[in-house]
């Protein structure tokens, strides 16, 4: 009987780009059935930030349970999703208000701008007093679900730079960490608030690896730096290399420990989309035929 505010904005994308695809208003009528619940009920009108869950209501209820923290980065990237998508497909002030308030919030309360430490906190109290961790998902969930697209919806200075700093934690911060001592596929996942890696966070998703892939290889189209390149082919190349695609079957597989290899040769449908991401862009930007035949 609960409803998701994250799952109302990934409905709300979908819905739009129906309508993107097809010109059918009816797919921006339930778009905006979704949109207008998350407005209403998903935002913390004290604190800032999204909510991650509701009753059928709309009145705020207990984290789900594999929530990280009150103010998760999974939650505030993917809030902002469907909110993206209305504000390109319509130029809404209401929905490309909404989207500035929502990285408003994130640039305020969770990011990191030490030098040295750059990059958006994985997690943070209900007030945002208290931040803390890195990884992947503030970095890589950052860049699909608003940071990309803002930055090619407005072109303005500063969402670029924005895209290319999370561009640069993944190249700067995964990459490297694919060769470093006791990981042996991959990379880990899991930071402290100072990139050092998190030895108690083990596990990984391989389709999480194909994402910073296709991410990598889109930051280079915007900006062709060659360590974005150089990056996504790495992942790409061990991904096939080293069992992270199932040659046998035609897709990736499910899990992995960084310091072991594949943990399980299970399929799911979220990791083979990435993995068709990954091979579309890889194709684009591949050094050689040799490269293209792999991706």
């Amino acid at each position: 009987t609960n409803k998701s505010f994250v799952v109302q904005s990934r409905n709300a994308y979908a819905f739009v780009r129906a309508f993107m695809l097809s010109g059918d208003e009816h797919y921006l009528d339930l778009a905006r059935h979704a949109l207008t619940f998350l407005y209403d009920h998903g935002w913390d009108g004290t604190h800032g930030g999204f909510y991650f869950q509701g009753d059928r209501f709309g009145n705020k209820v207990s984290d789900p349970s594999g929530s990280q923290s009150p103010k998760w980065s999974f939650v505030q990237h993917y809030g902002l999703v469907g909110v993206n998508a209305m504000c390109e497909a319509t130029r809404s002030s209401l929905d490309c208000g909404w989207l500035d308030a929502g990285i408003a919030s994130l640039d305020q309360h969770l990011w990191d701008s030490r030098p040295g430490y750059v990059g958006y906190y994985n997690n943070a109290s209900l007030d945002f007093t208290s931040r803390w961790g890195k990884g992947f998902t503030p970095t890589i969930d950052g860049i699909t679900t608003h940071a990309l697209h803002d930055y090619l919806l407005t072109n303005g200075a500063e969402r670029r730079a924005r895209l290319l700093d999370l561009a640069d934690a993944a190249s700067d911060r995964f990459v490297p960490n694919m060769t470093a001592p006791g990981v042996k596929f991959a990379f880990p996942e899991e930071y402290d608030s100072n990139w050092n890696i998190d030895t108690g966070a083990r596990f990984g998703f391989v389709g999480h690896i194909y994402k910073t892939a296709w991410c990598l290889a889109r930051a280079y189209q915007v900006d062709p730096r060659a360590k974005y390149r150089d990056g996504a082919r790495q992942i790409l190349l061990q991904m096939y290399e080293k069992g992270g695609f199932d040659k046998v079957n035609g897709a990736p597989n499910y899990s992995f420990y960084y310091d072991s290899g594949v943990a399980s040769t299970d399929k799911e449908y979220w990791q083979l989309e990435q993995t068709i991401l990954s091979g579309l862009y890889g194709h684009e930007i591949a050094a050689s035929d040799a490269e293209r035949a792999v991706f």
